[in-house]
């Protein structure tokens, strides 16, 4: 029963924190709450907790494998429960594929230097193994306790403040450059700790090369992330900077309309006693049908000065005006249905963004097309609580695409306007979304829209 106990604590204390540094990176990606994921992880570690010592058992006390062989089989046992121990970190969070690689093989990193460091002090107080050959003696157990004390806050510390982030600016590209540092690193290290338990040719030059090679290898982790954190910045200053020209072009839009309705109202104005003359003209002669006639003409024109009303928002009005009359002046056919919406919770600047980004890559991708392809459809709409947004558009053919991404295919092109459309859909928690026809290109953007 003590053989039992022991056995399951120290696997406990190895496994546990391993798990806890794993979904921690995905702590607003749980697929269940918080309590219950720790919930599950806790159950689920004591499960193979139990599992590992009762196998470990059977084999001190049925197996033929003799007992100076016993610690490398029950190393091979503990190896093997990792398998499930990722099937259960990977069910628990929700996430790309590579993201969660990356995250499992940081924290399998720092279990292997957790654990190296702690065969190395038990061996150096003579007792790495004990009389019976199976792991976690009276020596081990407090030091696997003590190393991962000593070790997990600041690897807690790295991930809080270095990884999460900017976790979610990262995509699968990067992720999966990060696995492959990832895995070359504890291939690196594990290979380093060979001669490390190896006491024919261990010595402290050894020791001291190890140390110096585990803070190494945090220290590249830290200096990658250093980078991307920068290329962060760089990307919110740009989409920034973004927001602000389009709310700047948006004003300007705004009061040249006024400019131009004001120049229209001071000509009709100037021309509305003429516009008298004639009417008393038809008026003196009886004839209604010219009267009705110049009238209906002279209304068409005051009716086409006013700004459509496409929405209750104004920013939208303002876009969907700005670019149906570009679209007309370019013999571009637009087509607009625009349901009443709700508060999308959505700031002006970012709805001029989304939307307008949306609309000038339309815009701009069927004033390439072919004549009788030179068309935009644009539908806003609320389905439930998402505020829709689809614009399906001519264009001549060509895309720009990357796996499964697509880019700009503007001259000289930076692709922070697809980036800004995809930031924007992800922090109100939505999604955007594009494909392509032979001559129709489809974009859309699904925004949740604030109950308040």
């Amino acid at each position: 029963m003590l053989l039992l106990i022991r056995l399951l604590v120290g696997y406990f204390l190895q496994s546990f924190p391993f798990g806890l540094l794993c979904i921690y990176a995905f702590r607003d990606h749980y697929r269940f709450r918080s309590r219950q994921t720790y919930l599950i992880l806790s159950g689920g570690t004591l499960l193979l907790s139990t599992i590992f010592s009762t196998l470990c058992i059977l084999l001190y006390k049925y197996s033929t494998i003799p007992q100076k062989d016993l610690f490398f089989a029950a190393n091979l046992l503990f190896m093997a429960t990792m398998i499930p121990c990722l099937l259960m970190y990977i069910y628990l969070t929700r996430g790309i594929f590579s993201k969660k690689l990356f995250v499992f093989l940081f924290a399998l990193t720092a279990a292997f230097v957790i654990n190296s460091f702690n065969n190395i002090i038990c061996s150096h107080l003579s007792r790495h193994m004990t009389a019976d050959g199976l792991p976690y003696d009276n020596v081990s157990i407090p030091m696997i306790l003590l190393c991962t004390l000593l070790f997990f806050p600041p690897l807690l510390f790295l991930l809080h403040h270095k990884f999460i982030p900017l976790c979610d600016f990262l995509d699968p590209k990067e992720y999966r450059q990060l696995c492959q540092l990832a895995l070359v690193l504890f291939l690196i290290l594990i290979f380093e700790f060979f001669p490390m338990s190896d006491g024919r040719i261990y010595t402290r030059t050894i020791l001291y090369l190890y140390i110096a090679l585990i803070l190494c290898t945090f220290m590249i982790y830290f200096i990658f992330f250093q980078i991307f954190a920068r290329e962060k910045k760089r990307f919110e200053a740009q989409k920034q900077l973004e927001e602000t020209n389009r709310q700047l072009e948006l004003q300007q839009t705004y009061y040249q309309n006024m400019i131009r309705n004001t120049e229209e109202t001071r000509r009709m104005r100037h021309d509305f006693r003429q516009h008298l003359i004639v009417l008393q003209g038809y008026a003196m002669d009886g004839n209604t049908q010219g009267l009705v006639e110049y009238l209906s003409d002279h209304i068409r024109q005051i009716d086409h000065l006013a700004t459509p009303s496409y929405s209750n928002l104004p920013v939208v009005n303002i876009l969907l005006h700005h670019y149906h009359r570009l679209c007309q002046e370019n013999e571009i056919r637009m087509d607009i249905s625009a349901t009443p919406l709700p508060s999308t919770g959505l700031s002006d600047s970012e709805l001029a963004t989304l939307l307008g980004n949306l609309l000038e890559n339309a815009y701009t991708a069927a004033d390439h097309a072919l004549p009788g392809n030179r068309s935009i459809t644009v539908r806003l709409a609320v389905h439930g609580n998402m505020f829709v947004i689809t614009i399906d558009n001519g264009f001549d053919g060509n895309v720009n695409k990357k796996r499964d991404h697509y880019l700009s295919t503007k001259v000289s092109h930076t692709g922070y306007g697809l980036r800004s459309i995809r930031h924007i859909c992800d922090t109100h928690g939505g999604s955007c979304s594009f494909s392509h026809d032979t001559d129709c290109f489809h974009s859309s953007a699904v925004i949740a829209i604030d109950p308040d």
